[in-house]
């Protein structure tokens, strides 16, 4: 009997920490909405759209972009570019840290 009951617990633990997973990943998608900010310059700008789109403001350049959450990364794909450039990102309070090409962290805060 007890065999049964740490079989079912066991289950029910594997499955809860799939959701969990799933959940945070489905909330980091959400989380990026909006406007960011490069915390050392107001002139780096990311701004995410609902639908997979944005912009990257450099001064008063901008660049268009589509974008895809898988797992802890990002994938954002320039318009003109057919590859996209994968990253690892979080976010934690208003501060959104995407890894740069070299794998330095590059802070942004919510606008």
């Amino acid at each position: 009997m007890k065999s049964i009951v740490k079989k079912v617990l066991l289950v029910f633990v594997v499955v809860l920490g799939f959701f969990s997973i799933t959940a945070c990943e489905k909330d980091n998608s959400k989380k990026i909405i909006g406007s960011w900010v490069y915390v050392n310059s107001d002139s780096f700008v990311y701004t995410f759209n609902e639908n997979g789109t944005g912009t990257y403001r450099i001064e008063e350049s901008k660049m268009k972009f589509k974008y895809e959450i898988k797992d802890n990364k990002i994938l954002i794909t320039y318009e003109g570019e057919t590859k996209p450039f994968e990253t690892e990102f979080s976010i934690k309070k208003n501060v959104l840290n995407i890894k740069d090409s070299f794998g330095k962290d590059t802070l942004y805060r919510r606008k």
